[in-house]
């Protein structure tokens, strides 16, 4: 049977970079950055972004700071 994941309406029309993964640890930013989504770095303590590898398009504190960016470039969203 395939996964849920693979077949998601939401996610079935969409191009990879109109899909944006939050996570709180690097790799797995870097891992969504390469397969062409955006992605959303929370830091925390010992978990900066590396130096090598795709960086991630939004960095923020806490998650708060990772919507305020997201706000921010895509104003249209946070109205509709």
């Amino acid at each position: 049977m395939a996964s849920g994941c693979s077949r998601s309406p939401t996610t079935r029309w969409r191009s990879p970079g109109g899909i944006c993964l939050i996570a709180c640890h690097v790799w797995d930013t870097i891992g969504a950055v390469a397969a062409g989504w955006q992605a959303g770095l929370i830091l925390r303590e010992g978990n900066a972004p590396l130096d090598v590898g795709p960086q991630p398009t939004y960095i923020g504190l806490d998650l708060d700071a990772i919507a305020d960016q997201l706000i921010e470039r895509y104003p249209a969203w946070a109205s509709a």
